[in-house]
């Protein structure tokens, strides 16, 4: 199954503890709304907020990827061309970094791949329609 963007349902709010997840910015709900998810393998992405920038700063994003039970942090930057009006904006993402469990790290490269599945459903900011190409660069 691919993945797909979707509200949170209360179940699985109740199943996995939310409560353990830092966010970037202040003003974060406790428990996220909405996610991006492979039902079938039970891996999902989730939004954990942009970091606060100074004047040197880089578009970024912060992520939570839930695989093989366990939360792993991420951080990426991204770079937006085009335009949304004329229907060639384009989003490309680059891997600043990737934070797995000690268990999980002899697994990176299988990670990194289902990161990069999940962002081509992402797009940005749950729009994947508002890019025509989205593009990993890792």
């Amino acid at each position: 199954m691919a993945f797909v963007v979707e509200f949170i349902p209360d179940e699985t709010k109740e199943r996995v503890d939310f409560s353990s997840l830092n966010y970037p910015k202040k003003g974060m709900p406790d428990s996220p709304l909405q996610w991006v998810i492979d039902k079938e393998r039970d891996i999902f992405l989730i939004s954990s907020g942009n970091p606060v920038g100074g004047p040197d700063f880089v578009p970024r994003h912060c992520f939570v990827l839930w695989w093989g039970g366990s939360f792993v942090k991420i951080e990426l930057e991204y770079k937006v061309t085009g335009r949304f009006k004329t229907g060639d904006q384009d989003i490309t993402w680059s891997l600043r970094g990737l934070y797995p469990p000690a268990e999980l790290e002899p697994r990176r490269n299988e990670i990194i791949a289902s990161l990069k599945e999940a962002l081509d459903a992402y797009g940005h900011h749950f729009r994947r329609d508002a890019f025509r190409h989205v593009m990993c660069e890792f």
